[in-house]
């Protein structure tokens, strides 16, 4: 094979700092691999470049260190390295960054995802990192790499961010969003989808998916409310998941925020699965005002396993301080309609919510017993970067200062998140979550139908494992 002019390492880098999230501690520690979709979709693009050679590096998959991912790098020898990085991982990424700077000073470093996205000046400002990229990446990383080795201006290339002579060039984003249909189908062939595993699936690879970008409700807490909703052909999904059929994957989770937003199109995909008699189980996430009972019939036929909703709170006030949109009535009535139809449900609901009292947080918990879901999460609200509701704290003075503008430009493993309700100290809400999700996992029917679902041995270790972290002593 002719030696390709240009490689091009992407990587998810090894979770060595991570800051501690919303979610319950105990599965927080216990997460499982899912592949990066991101990654999967820029490696997709750029290997329609001609010139280049791509591959992928899932360091957590891999079970990588520090150490071992930099003599990787030794030996692989990449032109560019592109890293993906969220707010809460970006230690990760800026590590990452480093240890490729100093087994190859030559490579050209890249950062992107939701955290370049929201602060590119800042990432740029690291004196490892060499180019942003602000936004949706596909395109803009090969229309990069064909400037790179055709020599040609960088000026044209949407969202990407440089240096130049000691300045940092940012420039604008795309003012139209891409077509879902003209993106790449995601480069799954460059990983060994036989790594990702999940502890609610069957025990078996579990493969993500997404078939819509975006979300048009204005949940306040949520970085992409209001954004334009998108949709692939039927055709476009249906070529993607034979594709992966016939690699051997017959579980899914859509990865899509609410895949349930176009009725006739999710009923006509599942027309689609059901037709290919393809014998697949998949997950979803939805909203409870998306959810019809021919909606769940669809689904149920096609395979559909569990929907996750976003209950939230017990209380209709907190659900309008949150703009969420919906009714309680509205909840009761989408569990029940994935509960006569024999689709499993999984309920996230937060606490600790602005101006939430303890009575509030406790009609919480009452709901989520009444809803029968198979699952539940109880996380604690937390106004994370550029959302509508950090916004509105920083407004009302809740919050004195942009401290994640200010962790942006000064990335710490030490930097505590802070949550937003007065009434309670942060302890006391970490105290509360753990009670809540206690109380929920140690009933015994919730213990005697997880043993009869779990097929096998290993898959019965992950759950205990996890189970005896839920229900170990904790400070009430």
């Amino acid at each position: 094979m002719e030696k390709q002019n240009l490689k091009v390492l992407l990587v998810d880098p090894p979770t060595k700092h991570r800051l501690d999230s919303s979610v319950s501690k105990e599965l927080d520690k216990k997460r499982e691999f899912r592949q990066s979709l991101g990654l999967l979709y820029v490696a997709a693009a750029a290997e329609k470049v001609e010139g280049v050679e791509v591959a992928i590096l899932d360091c957590d998959a891999e079970m990588m260190n520090v150490k071992e991912y930099s003599d990787y790098l030794k030996t692989y020898k990449p032109d560019i390295v592109g890293i993906t990085a969220l707010t809460f991982t970006v230690a990760n990424a800026l590590i990452a960054a480093r240890e490729a700077k100093n087994a190859a000073p030559n490579t050209k470093i890249c950062i992107g995802g939701i955290h370049a996205t929201y602060y590119p000046h800042e990432t740029l400002s690291n004196e490892f990192v060499d180019f942003v990229f602000a936004g949706e990446g596909e395109e803009p990383f090969r229309m990069f790499l064909e400037a790179v080795l055709g020599g040609a201006s960088l000026d044209d290339v949407p969202g990407l961010g440089y240096k130049e002579n000691g300045r940092i060039i940012l420039n604008a984003q795309s003012k139209v969003p891409y077509d879902v249909n003209d993106i790449e189908m995601p480069a799954h062939h460059l990983i060994d989808l036989k790594k990702y595993t999940h502890i609610l699936g069957k025990g078996g690879v579990v493969c993500s998916i997404q078939a819509t970008r975006g979300c048009p409700y204005g949940c306040l807490f949520c970085d992409i409310r209001k954004t334009k909703f998108r949709q692939r052909s039927i055709e476009n999904v249906m070529s993607e998941i034979k594709y992966l059929v016939s690699s051997g994957v017959k579980d899914f989770f859509f990865a899509d925020d609410t895949i349930t937003v176009n009725k006739k199109w999710l009923i006509e995909l599942c027309d689609a699965i059901v037709r290919e008699n393809l014998g697949i189980s998949f997950k979803i996430s939805s909203r409870v005002n998306t959810i019809s009972i021919d909606m769940v019939t669809a689904l149920k036929k096609a395979g559909c396993k569990r929907i996750n909703f976003g209950v939230e709170t017990g209380s209709q006030r907190l659900l309008e301080y949150l703009q969420k949109g919906i009714k309680l009535e509205q909840t009761t009535q989408a569990f029940k309609v994935c509960y006569e139809a024999g689709v499993d449900t999984f309920a996230y609901a937060m606490i600790g919510i602005p101006t939430e009292t303890k009575e509030e947080i406790y009609a919480t918990e009452r709901l989520i017993k009444s809803l029968k879901a198979l699952y539940v999460s109880y996380s604690i609200c937390t106004p994370y970067p550029k959302t509508a509701l950090y916004q509105k704290m920083l407004d009302e003075k809740i919050i004195s200062h942009d401290y994640w503008a200010e962790f942006a430009r000064h990335p710490s493993i030490d930097f505590q998140v802070p949550f937003c309700n007065k009434n309670f100290s942060d302890a006391e809400l970490r105290s509360l979550q753990s009670k809540l999700m206690r109380r929920f996992y140690s009933s015994p029917s919730f213990i005697l139908r997880e043993i009869r679902n779990t097929k096998s041995m290993s898959h019965f270790w992950q759950k205990a494992k996890v189970g005896l972290k839920i229900l170990s002593p904790f400070k009430s």
